[in-house]
C-alpha cells in the first residue's frame, strides 16, 4: 500500500516525486493564491494543508450528496462587467471612425 503522501507527477516524463506525507483520506487538492485546498473524503469536509507540519485546517463541510471529488481546478479570473463595455465601446468607437473615413454619408 502507498502511503499518504502528495506528489508531484512531472507531465513529460510522468515521473512521480513526493513533496511531502499528508493526513489519510485526502483527495483533488489544489493550490489556489498559494494555499493548497483539499477534500477529506472520509469526513466530507474542504481542508487546507499546511505542509511545513503536515496538518489540515478544516474550511467547510461538503454535500455528500455530491459524490467523490475525483479533480479540482482553481476558477479562472473573469473579466469585470465594467472592463467589458469598455472594451465594446471602444470596439464600436473604432468601427464607426473607420465608416465614417471610407464610406462618405451623401
Amino acid at each position: 500500500m502507498i502511503g499518504p503522501s502528495l506528489y508531484q507527477i512531472n507531465p513529460l516524463t510522468g515521473l512521480a516525486t513526493t513533496i511531502a506525507p499528508t493526513a489519510f483520506g485526502l483527495g483533488a487538492i489544489t493550490n489556489v493564491n498559494g494555499t493548497l485546498y483539499a477534500f477529506d473524503l472520509p469526513l466530507s469536509s474542504v481542508v487546507t494543508l499546511n505542509l511545513a507540519n503536515e496538518s489540515t485546517s478544516f474550511v467547510s463541510d461538503t454535500d455528500p450528496a455530491a459524490g467523490l471529488v475525483g479533480g479540482a481546478t482553481a476558477a479562472s479570473p473573469v473579466p469585470e462587467p465594467t472592463s467589458l463595455v469598455f472594451v465594446g465601446s471602444g470596439l464600436a468607437a473604432i468601427a464607426a471612425r473607420i465608416r465614417r473615413k471610407h464610406w462618405p454619408q451623401s
